[in-house]
């Protein structure tokens, strides 16, 4: 099976451009929504839109936190199942509804061989809490046999990147869905 980097489309023409995640008029911590867990969303989120545009089915807030509407939002449900969590947000001058699709799961599937520039967070960095974790890639490539056959999901150890499996990405590109741009991340 093929694995692709979920990415927002930044070149998509005319697109809007979305600022960070608010909770009750302040930053919501963005992390939490990339950690590939279950969050607890109990305050009414909001977002900002930093250059109007066309509102996509697919974006990122400005730390990565994927913004879907309704119809992707299902999209994602009906593939992926509990592999998603759909927490509701607004988006300021828009009509909704909006969601943030949280990939509630993270595989540990880098292949540090096949990957280029592989770095990761020393004690040099100042982020005991991050030592040992992936720091950057220059080239991200994943072991598909490690993925535990999810659609959806963080990379352990990495979680900036949003991958998903051929079969999602298939289904996406046949809704014709506005906003996502896929990276293949695993050998071809």
């Amino acid at each position: 099976m093929s694995y692709f980097d979920l990415l927002d489309d930044m070149e998509f023409p005319g697109r809007w451009v979305l600022g960070d995640v608010e909770r009750n008029g302040s930053w919501a911590n963005p992390w939490q929504f990339t950690a590939g867990n279950v969050v607890q969303a109990d305050a009414p989120l909001n977002i900002a839109v930093l250059l109007q545009g066309r509102p996509l089915d697919y974006s990122t807030d400005t730390y990565g936190v994927p913004i879907v509407t309704a119809r992707a939002a299902d999209l994602l449900k009906q593939v992926c199942g509990s592999q998603v969590q759909l927490i509701e947000v607004s988006v300021q001058g828009h009509q909704g509804p909006f969601f943030i699709a949280n990939a509630t799961r993270a595989a540990d599937c880098v292949d540090e061989q096949l990957s280029q520039g592989v770095r990761r967070w020393t004690e040099e960095d100042g982020r005991p809490d991050r030592i040992g974790d992936y720091h950057a890639m220059d080239k991200l490539v994943i072991d598909p046999n490690r993925t535990g056959g999810l659609d959806l999901f963080r990379v352990a150890r990495y979680t900036v990147v949003l991958i998903v499996s051929d079969r999602l990405k298939r289904t996406m590109e046949e809704a014709k869905l506005l906003g996502p741009r896929f990276d293949l991340v695993t050998p071809p």
